[in-house]
């Protein structure tokens, strides 16, 4: 299995959106660079994902798709993204997203896929 630092990963795509052109470019060859060391192609990585997604859907409960609509499940999620905005190590590029995140939860804009990535991402960040 490769090691590989998927939080880290993740935030480096996150800064693939970034407005300065230095920052992208600086991730983007760090990914390159993490890519590279993992010992997978991005064909690979991407399969991982997948693979552990479907490995998830088989033994997937329902009822947890309908836990958004509840007010439960918002407010599950929008406790995530504080403890995840209350982390000093979280870039401002995460900042950003978590914050848009809380203003679509406020607006009614917020989606059950939105739910499942702020679940996943607290989890894999051990918040």
């Amino acid at each position: 299995m490769a090691n590989l630092d998927r939080a880290g990963m993740l935030d480096l795509l996150g800064r693939l959106g970034a407005e300065d052109d230095a920052t992208v470019l600086a991730a983007a060859r760090e990914l390159k660079g993490k890519l590279r060391e993992s010992g997978l192609t991005w064909d690979e990585l991407l399969r991982l994902d997948i693979d552990a997604s479907d490995a998830g859907t088989k033994a997937h409960d329902d009822t947890a798709d309908d836990a958004l609509s509840t007010g439960g499940g918002k407010d599950e999620v929008a406790r995530l993204i504080e403890r995840l905005l209350a982390r000093s190590s979280t870039s401002d590029t995460l900042r950003e997203e978590l914050t848009d995140f809380k203003r679509a939860i406020a607006d009614g804009t917020f989606e059950e896929m939105d739910a499942r990535y702020v679940r996943a991402l607290a989890k894999r960040l051990g918040v």
